[in-house]
């Protein structure tokens, strides 16, 4: 019985995390803020899945209203999207206002170079 009601707890909890996080990411992506961005640098992690190489993307991000700040996001780049992004590349990014770190790249904003990617 205490064997069950452990199971059953453990359960339960693993359940409201799921939920609770999803509902984080949820809230964030849909109610983000868009602003444009300013690549700063772009470093390769060594990491490569299916012929695209991971990079950390440093950014500079101009809010319409705030003052800029300075973060990262981690991308999945082919080789020539790679070579495409230079420090200087404007881009879109969308992020969460409470958070700077969470920020996400809007792909579909970026040069030609990415048109045909899912």
């Amino acid at each position: 019985m205490t064997v069950f009601l452990l199971f059953t707890t453990a359960g339960i909890i693993a359940v409201l995390v799921f939920f609770f996080n999803s509902n984080k990411s949820r809230n964030f992506y849909g109610g983000g803020t868009d602003a444009d961005a300013i690549i700063l640098s772009l470093n390769l992690t060594g990491v490569c899945i299916k012929n695209e190489i991971q990079a950390i993307i440093q950014l500079q991000v101009l809010p319409e209203m705030g003052k800029s700040f300075v973060t990262e996001a981690k991308e999945m780049l082919s080789a020539v999207e790679y070579t495409q992004l230079q420090p200087g590349t404007k881009i879109r990014v969308k992020f969460n206002s409470r958070n700077f770190k969470e920020i996400m790249i809007l792909r579909a904003t970026l040069p030609t170079v990415f048109e045909g990617r899912g």
